[in-house]
């Protein structure tokens, strides 16, 4: 989705177990302002946040985000992914998400 608009984006979840890992990429660069994206499990608690920087920015850049709390979930739910849109320049932020199965 666009990084740059305010977006949320709702991930199915078809296993049971803990989010390891969120790792994002950029397909653009951005401008004005860094972009917040948060990311959410299905009780809308947030396991994080990642701070998209618009300074440097450019196709290719990789932010991870290593969720400690709030990370665990439960077979046949969701998540969401969401941006702020904070920043200008309509750019793709594509993401992986690393699910531990329990």
């Amino acid at each position: 989705e666009d990084v740059s608009s305010v977006e949320t984006v709702h991930i199915p979840v078809p296993f049971a177990g803990t989010i390891s890992k969120v790792v994002t990429v950029l397909e653009g660069a951005i401008g004005s302002a860094d972009a917040t994206v948060t990311v959410k499990n299905a009780a809308a608690a947030s396991m994080g946040t990642l701070t998209i920087a618009h300074t440097g920015s450019a196709a290719g850049n990789v932010d991870t985000l290593s969720p400690t709390s709030n990370n665990t979930v439960t077979a046949d739910s969701f998540m969401t992914v969401s941006s702020d849109g904070a920043s200008t320049t309509q750019a793709k932020l594509r993401f992986t998400i690393v699910l531990d199965r329990s």
